[in-house]
């Protein structure tokens, strides 16, 4: 949460809980939508395009789901095309640096608080119908989540948190490997920031993390949902 500003994960007193969508039909996404709070459309790790991915970014919108999508590095033109198809935020892998957060927030609001291109030509803004000024003025403020995925950052914790996060997600696949499987290492990661979170006054999330102060928690994909009721079916029959 920045500047009194709640993301959806504040909004539910219990958090949210949503996952990684993989995979390109809209079939799954409609059916996740039932059954999750949010979603993230992954560009880091699946065979996605960029025009796949702004496909499912539009089918979330028209759904109401909460759609943010999960991207590599702060790239001003991919964060505003994929606000403008409908993403609810951006999920930034590995932040390392402040500089990650604050060029992200940069593309992500229009001047004077950043540098976003203002358009209208887009289901955002309905194609033009509506008016720029109404437009800029009435757009809501994208949520931005930094995963952090390593046993150190290069900037301190706490001034990356608080250079305008709402989310930190503790990417704990990457964080396993980082610390060499280390079992103690990785819990000991984990509550560092907590504590750095929680001083900067921004949500704790994770993936399968199941901390008590997580409250944005991604506990699957749609590939591994489809995996894991192949495998079911399989051992039926």
């Amino acid at each position: 949460m920045i500047d009194g500003q709640p993301g959806f994960a504040d909004q539910l007193p219990g958090g949210v809980e949503g996952l990684f969508v993989k995979l390109a039909g809209p079939e799954l996404l409609e059916a996740a939508s039932s059954h999750f709070d949010f979603c993230v459309v992954d560009i880091e790790h699946s065979s996605l395009g960029e025009a796949e991915a702004f496909d499912l970014l539009r089918c979330a919108r028209l759904l109401g789901f909460p759609a943010l999508v999960r991207l590599t590095a702060p790239d001003p033109a991919l964060i505003n095309r994929a606000l403008e198809a409908g993403a609810t935020g951006v999920q930034l892998s590995n932040v390392r640096r402040k500089n990650d957060i604050l060029s992200a927030r940069a593309a992500m609001a229009f001047p004077p608080a950043g540098h976003r291109s203002a358009s209208t030509a887009h289901a955002a803004a309905r194609f033009g119908a509506t008016a720029l000024r109404d437009y800029v003025d009435e757009a809501p403020r994208a949520m931005l989540v930094a995963q952090i995925e390593d046993l150190d950052t290069d900037d301190p914790l706490e001034e990356i948190l608080l250079a305008g996060v709402d989310v930190a997600f503790i990417g704990t696949s990457d964080l396993t490997v980082a610390a060499r499987f280390d079992a103690n290492a990785v819990a000991q990661r984990v509550e560092d920031v907590a504590r750095a979170a929680h001083a900067a006054r921004v949500t704790l999330g994770g993936f399968r993390l199941n901390h008590p102060a997580s409250r944005y928690e991604i506990s699957c994909s749609d590939v591994s949902l489809f995996t894991d009721a192949l495998t079911s079916h399989a051992r039926r029959v």
